[in-house]
């Protein structure tokens, strides 16, 4: 038995992510780098499960 449910596609929810990324001089070269590899290794991510 099909369900009123199945005939219907579900409708995706938007949920916003937002980095906070502290920028002083402490963050600077290596620091900064992990911060920039993690955020671009995490949106193909994000985009997968959109």
């Amino acid at each position: 038995m099909n369900s009123l449910l199945d005939d219907f596609p579900v409708p995706k929810r938007v949920l916003p992510i937002i980095f906070i990324v502290e920028t002083s001089g402490g963050m600077s070269g290596e620091r900064i780098d992990a911060v920039n590899k993690a955020i671009k290794s995490a949106l193909p991510v994000f985009q997968e499960v959109s």
